[in-house]
């Protein structure tokens, strides 16, 4: 953070006087003769130098390369070099860290690559590293401002010095019996930064290492050295010069000594400042904003908040993360604060209330049990006494909703949060008995008001299994047990369908006559009107599956608006002993269909149980190969489910036809092609050792379970259907799509590798071109439409890679034909030109001895 001229016009010249006879001893003595040997910048320079000045800075190794570079990617770093949070940060940024982590090299990283990146900018850097081991002025303030001086006067001309001597009237200097003091150093120090007119950087290395008495006193007065850049070694003395003096001005106020002047004269900027240094959870620091009686809340100091002027109120709202100082005081579990402000609440109350002193002393019974709350954010849109429910404060929420006026209760119970909820619904959520029971009896409360997701403090209660509030709710005439919330769930249909198992027995004991299928509003035969004895049986409870039985008999054969009746539930969720219940006692249709035309068995084969397929097996009437309204069977959901135990089951009846078609075409067998869940090797290899199953048969567009398996992302899965025989690799379907276009489309590098391994694999010219955007999202549902991607244009490159490879391998070999073709031609020819001219030589003789006969004669 630059040192700009404001900070140091504000600067407070006077300095500890503990330091004064340390430094004494710091004379400087010249002679008179000085001024005629030397200027006054090189006798003010030397006067400031000391013995090993840089030591510490030198024993600093340098930093290993590529690291530290982090410290300038940080925003808190850049932030605080650029300005641009001074508001916040003071100028103060603290590097904090175990001994030996590395700070003073970074630190000195630091400071280094800031002198570089600054170059030429207008700033001056200046640094001083804290010797612990050194001499005194190594490891004081006066040597930190000596250091600092002396950096900042070596480069400046005589004039700015004889300037800067005279405005702070150093004129005896030169004398003798000069010596530095620590006041003429901080005076000093404070009119050259106005003077420079420059902002000025400052590094400070293991402050934690001066003298704790000497970093009190700079915390007290900060602005000496407020735009540094500061390394705290692990000491704790800036933390103590920090913290305690609240706590020491609280011991005081304890022993009835009037701290109101303290609280008054309280630099409360410059603590804030420092203690957020210590704090590592950022959300808990203060910003510049906060008011004294918030932070005084937070550390507990229960006498300094009664000398506080109470300026407003602890219950008003600002922009802390806690909003106000009782919530603060909550959160960290500052019990004494909190007691002070129940008691100001308490004693506000007139003296004739007949709560007042029952509510002194839960007061402070309530004060006991109070914990932090670090975690629970402030609720700013709606009162604070949601804040209280939040922190599941009940004891503290009672004493507010007690000491309240009739106006402010009106106000209190019909309040909402930013979600739509009352402090009904709120507490119920929470289980706060104790405040739900003091809400129910408040005049105006609307039980029965819902949230912005329909859910009502019934609802909350019923579905958290919170029985006594259920209880409390239902004990009200008012409450509507069927309200339904946005789903047109009822609360006794979130209570089966979350097993709360006594919240289910009090809504059947104390409302059995008024449980109804349907929200209010709505009848039977609307959505969602699905039977108690259903929702049970898909929570999977045998408890409250056996009240049901037992109170809702009718249910058993009951409907829902899907067709579907419980038998069809407890099939789906592999209940076996329901099933069996269902079956033999009460004798429910094995075939019963639902709207859809499945029947149970065909739920029950999805559910991946043997037990429950077994059961339905062994009921003669039950119809293995029954197709619903798509003509798929139960075998056909067992294959896509990937169900092996449910299909090995099925197979062994041997009634099954294992290559049924369904209104797509698709076999089982292409079902399990195309499963999602999980690897299908087991049920492969039961439908085609088992079943016998034909693995090439094509759909009704011609796609192969082969065409099918190459997008999903087992790869193994499609080695095992090339492995096998009977499977066409090259089959396309009716748009010319091929098993090897598909795998590239779906980003399958390995399949796409793999089939091109295959030496019976086809590829057309054209293949490699994706034609996803025109032709996949209408054709393949399972492939979802989407950009091309570097994934699929590699696979489709490895594919135009390899028809080019085999273009010019093909090339090659018509070459080599055409090649062989003329050498035999040419044998040819030179063969018939031979035959010729012998013909023509026989030819020849033949024609002379006819002439040699004919010359004769």
């Amino acid at each position: 953070m630059s040192m700009q001229n404001d900070f140091a016009g504000t600067f407070d010249s006077a300095g500890p006087q503990i330091l004064s006879s340390q430094i004494n001893a710091t004379t400087v003595n010249f002679g008179q003769s000085a001024s005629t040997t030397k200027d006054k910048k090189a006798i003010l320079l030397e006067s400031l130098k000391y013995k090993n000045i840089n030591t510490r800075w030198s024993s600093i190794r340098e930093e290993h390369v590529h690291t530290c570079r982090w410290l300038f990617e940080e925003t808190e770093f850049q932030d605080w070099l650029t300005h641009r949070k001074a508001h916040e940060n003071h100028g103060f940024l603290w590097i904090k860290g175990k001994p030996g982590s590395g700070k003073s090299t970074l630190m000195k990283y630091a400071c280094l690559a800031t002198r570089k990146e600054m170059k030429g900018k207008g700033f001056t850097i200046v640094s001083f590293f804290f010797n612990a081991r050194g001499a005194l002025l190594e490891k004081s303030t006066a040597g930190l401002y000596r250091s600092l001086l002396w950096q900042l006067l070596k480069s400046q001309s005589l004039d700015f010095i004889s300037q800067i001597l005279d405005d702070v009237m150093l004129d005896d200097f030169l004398s003798e019996t000069f010596s530095w003091t620590l006041e003429s150093l901080e005076s000093l120090f404070r009119v050259v930064i106005k003077e420079l007119r420059l902002p000025v950087i400052c590094f400070i290395d293991a402050l934690g290492e001066c003298d704790e008495s000497q970093v009190r006193q700079m915390g007290k007065k900060p602005k000496v050295v407020k735009p540094a850049l500061c390394d705290e070694r692990h000491y704790p003395f800036v933390r103590y010069a920090a913290d305690n003096v609240l706590f020491h001005a609280e011991t005081a106020a304890a022993s009835h000594i009037p701290e109101e002047r303290f609280l008054a004269e309280f630099d409360f900027p410059v603590w804030i400042a420092l203690h957020n240094t210590y704090l590592d959870v950022k959300a808990r620091q203060h910003t510049a904003k906060t008011r004294l009686l918030y932070a005084l809340a937070e550390v507990n100091v229960p006498n300094l908040l009664k000398s506080c002027s109470m300026k407003y109120s602890y219950l008003d709202i600002d922009e802390e993360r806690f909003g106000t100082p009782l919530h603060v005081a909550l959160a960290a579990g500052s019990v004494d604060a909190v007691k002070t402000f129940l008691d100001l609440r308490v004693e506000g109350l007139a003296a004739e209330h007949p709560a007042r002193n029952y509510l002194r002393k839960y007061s402070l019974e309530c004060t006991k049990r109070t914990k932090t709350h670090w975690g629970v954010a402030f609720q700013r849109q709606s009162n604070f006494l949601f804040h209280l429910i939040e922190c599941e404060e009940e004891a503290v929420f009672a004493i507010f909703l007690c000491t309240a006026s009739p106006q402010e209760l009106l106000e209190y119970v019909s309040d909402i949060d930013k979600s739509g909820r009352t402090l009904l619904i709120a507490a119920a959520t929470r289980g706060l008995f104790k405040a739900v029971e003091l809400l129910v009896q408040q005049p105006g409360i609307k039980l029965n008001a819902q949230d912005h997701s329909f859910m009502s403090a019934l609802h909350y209660a019923a579905d958290a299994g919170h029985a006594q509030i259920v209880q409390l709710l239902l004990e009200k005439d008012e409450t509507d047990v069927n309200v339904g919330d946005h789903s047109l769930e009822t609360p006794t249909k979130l209570a089966i369908k979350g097993q709360q198992l006594e919240v289910v027995r009090i809504l059947l004991a104390l409302r059995p006559g008024e449980l109804k299928l349907h929200a209010t509003g709505y009848k039977t035969g609307d959505a969602y009107d699905k039977a108690f004895l259903s929702y049970a049986v898909e929570a999977g409870s045998k408890e409250v599956i056996q009240i049901l039985l037992e109170t809702h008999q009718e249910e058993v054969y009951l409907r829902d608006s899907s067709g579907r009746n419980p038998l069809s539930y407890a099939a789906q969720w592999g209940l076996a002993t329901g099933v069996e219940v269902l079956l033999k006692t009460y004798q429910v249709d094995v075939n019963s269909k639902d709207k859809h035309g499945r029947i149970p068995l065909a739920y029950a084969a999805q559910s991946n149980s043997k037990e429950v397929i077994q059961a339905f097996l062994k009921d003669p009437q039950v119809e293995v190969n029954s197709r619903d309204e798509n003509g798929r069977t139960p075998l056909s959901y067992a294959a896509e489910w990937n169900s092996e135990g449910a299909m090995k089951a099925l197979l062994e009846t041997h009634q099954v036809q294992v290559d049924s078609r369904d209104m797509q075409g698709r076999t089982p067998f292409s079902w399990a092609a195309s499963s999602i869940f999980g690897r299908r090797d087991g049920v492969w290899a039961n439908l085609m050792n088992i079943g016998h199953a034909d693995p090439a048969i094509k759909d009704n567009d011609s796609r192969s379970p082969l065409w099918y398996a190459v997008s999903q992302y087992d790869d193994g899965q499609v080695d095992f259907l090339l492995q096998t025989t009977g499977v066409n690799s090259n089959s396309r379907d009716i748009h010319g799509i091929s098993p090897l276009q598909v795998a590239a489309h779906c980003e399958r590098q390995k399949t796409v590798v793999d089939l091109l391994d295959n030496d019976e694999i086809e590829i057309r010219d054209g293949d490699w071109i994706d034609p996803a955007a025109e032709l996949f999202p209408c054709i393949y549902p399972f492939i979802l439409f989407k950009m091309e991607t570097s994934e699929s244009r590699l696979c489709f490159q490895l594919i135009r890679d390899e028809w080019l490879a085999r273009q010019a391998v093909l090339s090659k070999k018509n070459e080599a034909q055409k090649e062989q073709t003329k050498e035999d031609q040419a044998k040819t020819d030179t063969s018939r030109t031979r035959v010729s001219r012998a013909r023509k030589r026989a030819l020849s003789v033949k024609s002379d001895a006819l002439s040699v006969r004919s010359s004769k004669r």
